[in-house]
C-alpha cells in the first residue's frame, strides 16, 4: 500500500473520531493544541533571550509539554487557549500592521476564549462535527479520485450535521 493511501485512510479515521466523538476527545486535542501553542511561544521568543539556537527547540518543546500537560489538567483553561490562539491566529492572517495585528488579535482571543468557556460543549461538538466532516469527505473522496467541490461539500455537510446530531445526543462528558 502506498503511503498517500496510508494517510488518506488515517485521515478517514481521525475525521471519523473527530466527527463522531469529538467532544468526549476534546481534552486531548486542548492538550495538543496546548503544546504547540507553547512550542510556538518558545520559537518565537526564546530567540530574542537565548543566543544559542541549538537549545531553542529543546526549551521550546519542554514549555509545550507543560502548557500541554496543564491545559489537559486545567480544561476550562485549555479551552480558552484553544480559542484564543485560534483567534489570535485568525488575526494574525488578515491583519499586516504588527502592533495593530497584536491588539486586536489578543482582544478577539481574549473574547474568543470567554466564549469557548462559557459554551464548551456546543462550541466543541460544532466545530468537531465540521472539521471530521469534512475531513471524511475530503479524505474518502481523494480515495475513490472524485474531485468534485459540490459533492466535497454535501457530503461534509450531511457528514458534520449526522456527527453533531450523534454527539448532541450523546450526554456523557468529556
Amino acid at each position: 500500500m502506498e503511503t498517500q493511501t496510508i494517510v488518506l485512510i488515517v485521515s478517514l479515521i481521525v475525521g471519523f473520531l473527530a466527527c463522531f466523538m469529538g467532544y468526549r476527545l476534546s481534552k486531548i486535542v486542548v492538550m495538543i493544541v496546548g503544546f504547540y501553542f507553547g512550542y510556538q511561544l518558545g520559537v518565537t521568543f526564546l530567540p530574542q533571550i537565548i543566543s544559542d539556537s541549538a537549545i531553542i527547540p529543546i526549551i521550546s518543546v519542554v514549555i509545550g509539554l507543560v502548557i500541554g500537560f496543564a491545559a489537559f489538567n486545567m480544561y476550562l483553561l485549555g479551552i480558552f487557549i484553544l480559542c484564543f490562539f485560534l483567534a489570535y491566529t485568525i488575526c494574525d492572517s488578515f491583519i499586516d500592521a504588527q502592533f495593530l495585528k497584536i491588539i486586536i488579535g489578543a482582544v478577539a482571543g481574549v473574547i474568543a476564549g470567554l466564549i469557548g468557556v462559557n459554551f464548551v460543549r456546543p462550541i466543541m461538538i460544532v466545530l468537531t462535527s465540521l472539521v471530521g466532516g469534512f475531513l471524511i469527505a475530503s479524505s474518502g473522496l481523494d480515495l475513490l479520485n472524485i474531485d468534485n467541490n459540490v459533492i466535497y461539500i454535501l457530503i461534509g455537510l450531511i457528514l458534520a450535521v449526522l456527527g453533531a446530531l450523534a454527539q448532541f445526543r450523546n450526554k456523557e462528558e468529556a
